[in-house]
C-alpha cells in the first residue's frame, strides 16, 4: 500500500496533501451553505404540498416575484436586504394567502370529494405562465441587481480557506426559519390545526377547523418563506447589468445578426 502511494506521488509531484484537504473542506463547507438556499426554497414548497397535497407549479414564479419585491423595497428605501424582510415577508404572505383564496380555493370547493384534485396542478401551471409573462411585459427581460449590496463579495478567511459571508448569513437564516416553522407547527393552535388538516381534512372539519382558511394560511406561509429565500438570493446572486446582458446576448447571435444589430 505504501509503495502504491509513493509511486502515485512520484507521478504527481505537484500533489500537496494539506492544500488539497483545505480545498476539499472549503468546497464542502461552501456547498453546504449553498445547499441551505435550495433547502429553504424547498421548505416553502413542502409546507404547501404537505397541507394542500398538490404540487405548486408556480413556486418558481413566486420566487421571481419575491425577488422583485425585495429589489424594489431596497431600491426605494435603501435598507439592508435582511431588514427588507420586515416588509417582504408580510407582503408575500398576503400575496400567497389571497392567491389561494381567490384562484385555488374555488377548485377545492368544487372538488371537495377529491383528496388530490388534478385541476389545481393545471391552475398553478397557468399561474406560473401568467406571472412569468406579466413580469416580462412590465419589467422587460433585463437582469436587475442591487449594486450597493453590503454583503456581496465579502469573504471570511480561516487559514487557507475562504468562506462566503452571504452564504454564511443565508445558512443562519435558513436554520432560524426552519426552527421557527417547526416551533409554529408544534406549539401554536394554528400550527396544530394545520397539522390536523394535513392528516385528515374531513376529521379536522368535524372538529370545527375551517379547512379552507387553513389552506389559505399554509399557502401564505409557504409564499412568505419564498420571500425569505428571495432576500438570500439577492445577496448571493452575481450582479448583472442590463447592458452586460445585452452584450452577452449579442455574442450568442450569429455573426450576421451581430453585424446587423451594430448597424442598427
Amino acid at each position: 500500500m505504501r509503495a502504491s502511494v509513493a509511486k502515485w506521488r512520484s507521478l504527481h509531484p505537484t500533489f500537496n496533501r494539506d492544500a488539497d484537504m483545505n480545498f476539499i473542506l472549503e468546497g464542502t463547507i461552501n456547498g453546504i451553505l449553498m445547499g441551505s438556499i435550495y433547502g429553504l426554497t424547498a421548505l416553502g414548497l413542502t409546507v404547501i404540498f404537505g397541507v394542500l397535497k398538490v404540487i405548486n407549479f408556480a413556486h418558481g414564479s413566486l420566487i421571481m416575484v419575491s425577488m422583485y419585491v425585495v429589489y424594489w423595497v431596497i431600491i426605494f428605501s435603501g435598507v439592508h436586504p435582511y431588514i427588507a424582510l420586515v416588509i417582504v415577508v408580510p407582503v408575500m404572505y398576503l400575496f400567497g394567502y389571497y392567491l389561494q383564496d381567490i384562484i385555488i380555493k374555488p377548485i377545492f370547493k368544487a372538488e371537495k370529494d377529491v383528496r388530490e384534485p388534478i385541476t389545481v396542478i393545471i391552475v398553478t401551471t397557468g399561474v406560473w405562465y401568467i406571472l412569468d409573462n406579466l413580469t416580462l411585459l412590465i419589467f422587460g427581460p433585463q437582469y436587475r441587481s442591487i449594486q450597493n449590496n453590503p454583503l456581496r463579495g465579502k469573504m471570511l478567511e480561516f487559514g487557507d480557506m475562504l468562506i462566503s459571508v452571504p452564504k454564511l448569513w443565508g445558512f443562519v437564516t435558513a436554520v432560524i426559519t426552519a426552527f421557527a416553522i417547526y416551533w409554529f407547527l408544534q406549539k401554536t393552535r394554528t400550527g396544530r390545526a394545520i397539522r390536523a388538516t394535513s392528516l385528515d381534512r374531513e376529521a379536522a372539519s368535524l372538529m370545527g377547523i375551517n379547512q379552507f382558511k387553513i389552506y389559505n394560511i399554509a399557502f401564505g406561509i409557504g409564499t412568505a418563506i419564498v420571500g425569505i429565500s428571495a432576500a438570500r438570493e439577492n445577496n448571493t446572486a452575481p450582479a448583472r447589468r442590463p447592458e452586460a446582458f445585452a452584450r452577452r446576448r449579442c455574442r450568442r447571435l450569429h455573426p450576421a445578426q451581430r453585424v446587423s444589430r451594430r448597424a442598427a
